[in-house]
């Protein structure tokens, strides 16, 4: 019972960092960090974080796997 229940845990928060990844990256939801991440990204560089930030979640994911 413990092991498909850490199954569930890992496979949940797998989804959730490849979700989180995916909005960060390619929809570029910059409002999902902390204000003072956003605040202090100048708009030229918005896009560049939101890709190494987003794919960095990504690979949170997959490694969590």
């Amino acid at each position: 019972m413990e092991k498909i229940l850490g199954a569930i845990l890992i496979g949940a928060f797998t989804i959730l960092f490849l979700v989180l990844g995916y909005l960060v990256w390619i929809k570029e939801k910059i409002t999902l960090f902390h204000s003072y991440h956003y605040d202090n990204v100048a708009e030229e560089n918005r896009k560049a974080f939101c890709k190494i930030s987003g794919i960095g979640l990504i690979v949170i994911g997959i490694i969590d796997i």
